[in-house]
């Protein structure tokens, strides 16, 4: 049995793949323990095939390679559970970096009694490199208190709490971790930065998606925290809400109606435009809507 098992789902991931592959295999041949790499490939083409020859050629990391029809990332995620021969589980997204003293840290502490461990992790843009302090809150439900992108857990968590949403594209990973079972579990914040992850452009999470809002508004009807929720496109939300069918949560009447009634476009499009003003404008626009001198939507949202 490895010490750890990582699950990478990949879709189309050509244009990164070559670079993963080359820090797996920097990080397998560095870590002290064995590692397992169970890659879930979507709809895989031909040269996703061909460079992940390169991967199972490699001597210092197993390797699993399960090919699928496209599926939800948190679809592949079970899968690659399944196929997981280890008790200490995490993720490895192909266009991001992971450090050893991570993957020991988080190895060490679920060997321990742990269920669940986020870290510190960078995040690299254009703008540079910051340092992100481990983000998850057991006692919290604000999506900002979800997991970090380098959580590992223990399979034991897995199988109480049960298997990642597959309706999530991508919140999933949030949803898990609200779940009261997994609030209830041993979590442990770690400040051992295990990872980078890399702001491209083509990211789902971390904002660049229109519709990472829309799953965390389902995600938070689930947990029933409706103030925690905020104004998204109302067209996007129906098609996305649609494609849940019988699996969406149940939600009060008022709740849809805010998110997508007659009014729900104009506070949309409003609260969006005041996001989006410049820093001091919309510090001096809140410091009025706080005393009560100025109406706006933004500050209805987050302290009405």
């Amino acid at each position: 049995m490895p010490d750890i098992s990582l699950i990478t789902s990949l879709y189309r991931s050509e244009k990164h793949l070559p670079l993963y592959i080359e820090r797996v295999q920097q990080v397998s041949a560095q870590l002290e323990l064995s590692l397992q790499i169970v890659v879930v490939v979507n709809d895989a083409t031909q040269t996703e095939r061909d460079l992940l020859k390169t991967l199972l050629a490699s001597d210092t990391v197993e390797v699993k390679i399960i090919n699928c029809e496209r599926e939800t990332l948190y679809a592949s995620w079970n899968r690659g559970i399944t196929e997981a021969d280890s008790n200490v589980l995490g993720f490895w997204n192909v266009d991001d970096i992971r450090t050893v003293e991570g993957l020991t840290e988080g190895f060490r502490l679920l060997s321990a009694g742990a269920d669940l461990v986020d870290f510190a992790f960078n995040i690299q843009s254009d703008a540079g490199i910051v340092t992100q302090a481990p983000e998850y809150l057991h006692d919290k439900l604000h999506p900002k208190t979800g997991v970090g992108p380098f959580f590992m857990i223990h399979r034991r968590l897995y199988e109480l709490a049960g298997q990642f949403n597959e309706n999530f594209r991508i919140v999933g990973d949030y949803e898990f971790s609200k779940r009261e079972l997994v609030r209830e579990a041993n979590t442990k914040r770690s400040d051992v930065i295990a990872g980078t992850f890399v702001i491209h452009g083509g990211n789902l999470s971390g904002g660049a998606s229109p519709r990472e809002w829309v799953e965390f508004n389902i995600a938070l009807m689930f947990l029933r925290e409706y103030h925690f929720m905020r104004p998204v496109d109302p067209e996007l939300f129906k098609s996305v809400w649609a494609e849940w069918g019988d699996d969406a949560p149940d939600a009060p009447v008022e709740i849809l109606d805010w998110l997508i009634g007659d009014d729900a476009k104009r506070r949309y499009q409003k609260y969006t435009y005041e996001r989006q003003q410049h820093p001091v404008l919309r510090r001096i626009r809140l410091a009025l809507a706080r005393r009560g001198l100025w109406r706006s939507v933004e500050w209805d949202v987050h302290h009405g």
